[in-house]
Protein backbone atom coordinates (compact mmCIF):
# COMPACT_ATOMS: atom_id res chain seq x y z
CA UNK A 1 0.00 0.00 0.00
CA UNK A 2 1.35 3.12 -1.13
CA UNK A 3 0.47 6.38 0.97
CA UNK A 4 1.71 10.00 1.39
CA UNK A 5 0.35 9.83 4.99
CA UNK A 6 2.09 7.05 6.67
CA UNK A 7 0.22 7.37 9.99
CA UNK A 8 -3.29 7.70 7.85
CA UNK A 9 -1.78 4.36 5.93
CA UNK A 10 -1.28 2.69 9.32
CA UNK A 11 -4.97 3.01 10.17
CA UNK A 12 -6.30 1.94 6.80
CA UNK A 13 -4.02 -1.45 7.18
CA UNK A 14 -5.70 -2.14 9.71
CA UNK A 15 -8.88 -1.37 8.87
CA UNK A 16 -8.44 -3.48 5.82
CA UNK A 17 -6.54 -6.23 7.76
CA UNK A 18 -10.03 -6.05 9.69
CA UNK A 19 -12.45 -6.24 7.14
CA UNK A 20 -10.48 -9.38 5.75
CA UNK A 21 -10.52 -10.94 9.24
CA UNK A 22 -14.00 -10.29 9.26
CA UNK A 23 -14.63 -11.89 5.69
CA UNK A 24 -12.79 -14.86 6.22
CA UNK A 25 -15.02 -15.58 9.42
CA UNK A 26 -18.33 -15.38 7.21
CA UNK A 27 -16.68 -17.72 4.83
CA UNK A 28 -16.52 -20.50 7.34
CA UNK A 29 -20.38 -20.71 6.69
CA UNK A 30 -19.78 -21.35 3.01
CA UNK A 31 -20.17 -25.08 1.76
CA UNK A 32 -17.16 -24.81 0.14
CA UNK A 33 -14.84 -23.66 2.68
CA UNK A 34 -11.37 -24.70 3.15
CA UNK A 35 -10.06 -23.85 5.80
CA UNK A 36 -6.11 -25.17 5.49
CA UNK A 37 -6.42 -23.00 2.56
CA UNK A 38 -8.06 -19.76 4.63
CA UNK A 39 -5.52 -20.39 7.32
CA UNK A 40 -2.76 -20.47 4.84
CA UNK A 41 -3.80 -17.44 2.89
CA UNK A 42 -4.47 -15.48 6.43
CA UNK A 43 -0.79 -16.57 7.92
CA UNK A 44 1.20 -15.42 4.74
CA UNK A 45 -0.90 -12.39 4.26
CA UNK A 46 1.18 -9.51 4.54
CA UNK A 47 0.18 -5.89 3.92
CA UNK A 48 3.62 -3.11 3.71
CA UNK A 49 3.02 0.43 3.61
CA UNK A 50 5.31 2.54 1.78
CA UNK A 51 5.48 5.96 1.61
CA UNK A 52 4.62 8.01 -1.77
CA UNK A 53 3.90 11.77 -2.65
CA UNK A 54 2.76 11.84 -6.44
CA UNK A 55 3.09 15.11 -6.31
CA UNK A 56 6.85 14.57 -5.44
CA UNK A 57 9.23 13.71 -8.60
CA UNK A 58 12.04 12.92 -5.64
CA UNK A 59 9.28 10.89 -3.70
CA UNK A 60 8.05 8.84 -6.45
CA UNK A 61 11.82 7.86 -7.79
CA UNK A 62 12.24 6.79 -4.49
CA UNK A 63 9.35 4.81 -3.96
CA UNK A 64 9.89 3.12 -7.40
CA UNK A 65 13.34 1.86 -6.10
CA UNK A 66 12.52 0.82 -2.73
CA UNK A 67 10.10 -1.76 -4.89
CA UNK A 68 12.18 -2.89 -7.32
CA UNK A 69 14.53 -3.55 -4.73
CA UNK A 70 12.46 -4.88 -2.02
CA UNK A 71 9.58 -6.72 -4.47
CA UNK A 72 10.59 -10.21 -5.71
CA UNK A 73 7.94 -9.72 -9.08
CA UNK A 74 6.31 -13.03 -8.09
CA UNK A 75 6.01 -12.11 -4.35
CA UNK A 76 5.00 -8.56 -4.74
CA UNK A 77 1.80 -9.10 -7.45
CA UNK A 78 -0.23 -7.23 -7.88
CA UNK A 79 1.25 -3.76 -6.55
CA UNK A 80 -1.49 -1.39 -6.34
CA UNK A 81 -1.32 2.29 -5.56
CA UNK A 82 -4.44 3.40 -3.67
CA UNK A 83 -5.88 7.18 -3.22
CA UNK A 84 -7.33 6.77 0.75
CA UNK A 85 -8.91 9.96 1.35
CA UNK A 86 -11.74 8.69 3.98
CA UNK A 87 -11.04 9.85 7.14
CA UNK A 88 -9.43 7.16 9.57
Amino acid sequence: MACRNMKRAEAARRKLIQWLDTHLVELQKLPTYDKDYVLNFRTNLNVHIHELDLASVSSVLKFGATIRKECVLTACFPCTILSYDEKV
